[in-house]
């Protein structure tokens, strides 16, 4: 997986008259996705914006989020014990 810790502009795309959007080259190098792979895109909930991403890239991001989630509330109540 490609950690970035800055925002990155992969390119624009435009969508057709069906609605259909062409993920620009730039950004499917990028993502490491091509035809046929699925992607799942999320609304921000503040804002109009959508993030797309490979759904297992997402799913790993979220299980380290709960691994670090949890180390943290571990450490919070040893401190608490003290």
């Amino acid at each position: 997986m490609k950690m970035m810790n800055q925002p990155r502009l992969l390119g624009i795309a435009r969508l057709n008259e069906k609605g259909q959007l062409v993920i620009p080259k730039e950004a499917r190098e990028y993502l490491g996705i091509g035809p046929g792979d699925r992607v799942l895109i999320a609304a921000a909930p503040f804002r109009k914006t959508i993030m797309i991403a490979r759904p297992e890239d997402v799913e790993e991001q979220l299980q380290m989020m709960v691994a670090n989630t949890e180390k943290t509330i571990v450490a919070m109540r040893k401190k608490l014990k003290k």
